[in-house]
């Protein structure tokens, strides 16, 4: 895991150049070491480790190293292969890169490192892009073929590493993070106005390419782009996919032959995220998911140290300490636990949005970050985490919806009525056949119609008037795009449908960019060893009934894939709950905090933020004359990034 940086340019382009600011955006991501590419056409390569003005370089890469395989100085980057035509600059881990020396080793090709550094390099050489398809890992790299001069740049699968790219006329630039592409451009990019609208009526990000500055992009997931230097123009920025997460038919398995499939394909994948030259730890939050990945640590290495990471809130409602202390007493675990308070959100909320570059949607991201800092402190370099279980094996409740709505699409109405009143009996599972009509509505009910009716019901309190639609309206060249418009609700197969959905853009891409900009606000890996291919395709193959099942069990064959090695209490489990901090509660006790906020020059300024209806709620909701919108917390969150990164707004 790493911070990675280049630029490509033409002579006529001069970038801001300032050492301090670059070098501080991703020294974080990268604090054992830092290497620099310098090219000029018709000149030799330099690979230095110093920081020099790049601006009389046609070609700039850049390397912050956080050391885990192959802590020697043989894993420097950026990492020239033998022949010297091919340079890469890499962040993130290939798993199984001992598996790819071996076959690389037969073609005749000899290592200098241990390093899977090393490695992918050979690999590209050897297969080019094809060498894509054949690596597990989570990665972003840009490779520079200095002999047919051309740059390739890759996502991994599901975007567990980010890259973000800037372009015009004359250059192209990218980074791990937004921060460190802003540090080199001589004025700020304006805000995107969808972007920006999505946020703040849906509550999504992370739901297109775009990000919420004008003309810094992300990659997609599993996508490569390739830049010819010579043929280089605005238009030649293009994606390819080189793989696509499909819904193909279900396969005809019996349920036991699918447990040990299953139990088989995760514990393989527990013992490659475990590869690592440096400790590996674990979040734990009491749940399925993190319980089976701490107890698959210890089924494959009995006498492993296993160090676990808790966010315990000081609130009976939300606290797991209980099954967190089960399962760590079981796999006999060095627990570290943590229970942050409303102030250490004061303390940290501009932190936080400083690690993220962007606004995000929900305080749960602040409980991830407490634990990311909790492992910093205890020198553990390396965590392993549960992203992607849920939506791979139906675990949120919405699923359950989308399972009596796929009965009633195929006009199976018995199902979905023994369904429905299955999950009455379950915590917090009971659905109504409204929920059920309003998924099997066409996308435009939902566009148009849902949001009014929901207004008039004053279903979300803060959502009259709040901000002025007008001002986007005036501004979007675009149509605003309904975050959920890629349901295709008129499908018979909505349940197995709706999980790809949430894999591919719906709920995984944001959840894995809070992972890593937590995690690497700390100089920590996270990993997410639900999130292979293998695992991913082989979930959403799998008979709906085994995911779901007619008891409403959510994640069933995953439990059952797992009994004997997961303690019993933790799979029988009913209820739900993760790492969430009580926000409504805080809200109300930082009422100061809060006013201080909707009260700043910045939130006055922000033209389509109607602030004295949002000052209005807020009292309101304080002094419990209203229920909570957590609207509210997107607009503390929106405000506050707009001051930090000094946002300028056109006014009315």
């Amino acid at each position: 895991m790493c911070g990675i940086f280049g630029i490509f340019k033409r002579d006529s382009k001069v970038f801001k150049f300032d050492s301090s600011h670059l070098y501080k955006s991703l020294l974080h991501r990268g604090p054992d070491g830092q290497g620099y590419l310098y090219y000029n056409k018709g000149r030799n390569i330099k690979l230095v480790n110093e920081l020099l003005d790049f601006n009389s370089s046609e070609v700039f890469l850049a390397h912050f190293r956080l050391s885990i395989l192959d802590l020697s100085d043989s894993g420097r980057q950026p990492m020239p292969c033998n022949d010297k035509r091919f340079y890469i600059t890499f962040n993130g881990e290939i798993y199984n890169y001992i598996e790819i020396r071996e076959e690389l080793k037969v073609l005749g090709y000899e290592f200098q490192s241990n390093s899977d550094t090393e490695v992918l390099l050979n690999a590209y050489k050897e297969w080019g892009k094809d060498c894509l398809l054949k690596l597990n890992g989570m990665f972003a790299f840009c490779i520079f073929d200095s002999q047919e001069r051309k740059l390739l740049l890759a996502r991994d699968y599901f975007g567990i590493k980010p890259l973000f790219f800037y372009f015009d006329k004359d250059s192209f630039v990218f980074a791990s993070e937004i921060k460190a592409i802003l540090s080199v451009l001589e004025s700020k990019p304006s805000i995107n106005h969808q972007v920006v609208q999505t946020y703040l009526q849906y509550g999504k990000v992370e739901n297109t390419k775009n990000t919420f500055f004008n003309n810094i992009y992300k990659i997609d997931p599993s996508s490569y782009l390739e830049i010819e230097m010579d043929k280089y123009n605005e238009n030649s920025v293009q994606f390819i996919k080189y793989w696509n997460l499909e819904i193909k038919p279900e396969i005809k398995i019996s349920r036991k032959d699918a447990e040990e499939e299953l139990r088989s394909i995760f514990v393989e994948n527990i013992k490659l995220h475990l590869r690592s030259d440096v400790p590996v730890g674990s979040c734990l939050s009491g749940g399925i998911d993190s319980s089976a990945i701490v107890s698959v640590m210890r089924y494959l290495e009995p006498k492993l140290e296993i160090h676990t990471f808790s966010f315990v809130p000081n609130n009976e409602k939300l606290s797991e300490a209980k099954w967190i202390d089960i399962v760590n007493k079981k796999v006999k675990a060095i627990p570290h636990l943590i229970s942050p308070d409303q102030n250490d959100l004061i303390i940290d909320f501009d932190k936080i949005i400083i690690a993220q570059d962007e606004p995000f949607a929900s305080s749960s991201i602040f409980a991830q970050y407490q634990i990311m800092k909790l492992a910093k402190e205890n020198n553990i370099k390396v965590l392993l985490d549960g992203q992607g279980s849920d939506e791979i094996f139906a675990g949120y409740p919405y699923y359950s919806v989308a399972k009596v709505a796929n009965f009633v699409r195929n006009g199976n109405l018995i199902s979905a009525c023994r369904l429905k009143n299955r999950l009455s009996l379950l915590p917090s599972r009971e659905i109504s056949w409204a929920q059920v009509c309003s998924w099997l509505l066409p996308n435009y009910f939902h566009n148009n119609l849902i949001p009014s009716i929901k207004k008039l019901m004053n279903k979300n309190i803060l959502s009259k008037n709040w901000f002025k639609e007008e001002w986007f309206l005036e501004r979007n060249n675009e149509k605003l795009v309904y975050p959920f418009e890629q349901r295709n609700r008129i499908s018979k197969n909505l349940f197995r449908e709706e999980l790809a959905l949430t894999v591919k853009t719906l709920n995984v891409p944001e959840l894995l960019r809070y992972e890593d900009r937590n995690s690497m606000a700390f100089s920590v890996e996270s990993r997410v060893p639900f999130l292979t291919k293998n695992l991913v395709e082989y979930g959403l193959s799998l008979p709906a009934e085994y995911l779901l099942d007619e008891n409403g069990t959510t994640k069933s064959i995953f439990r059952s894939a797992l009994n004997g090695i997961v303690p019993s209490e933790i799979l029988e489990r009913k209820d739900k709950i993760g790492f969430q901090a009580p926000e409504e509660i805080w809200i109300k006790s930082l009422k100061n905090w809060v006013l201080e906020i909707l009260n700043s020059e910045t939130a006055n300024n922000i033209p389509f933020l109607n602030i004295n209806i949002i000052r209005q709620y807020a009292d309101n909701f304080i002094e419990n004359r209203i229920h909570f919108d957590s609207a509210i917390w997107r607009v503390l969150v929106f405000i506050r990034w707009s001051e930090l990164y000094s946002i300028q707004y056109e006014k009315n």
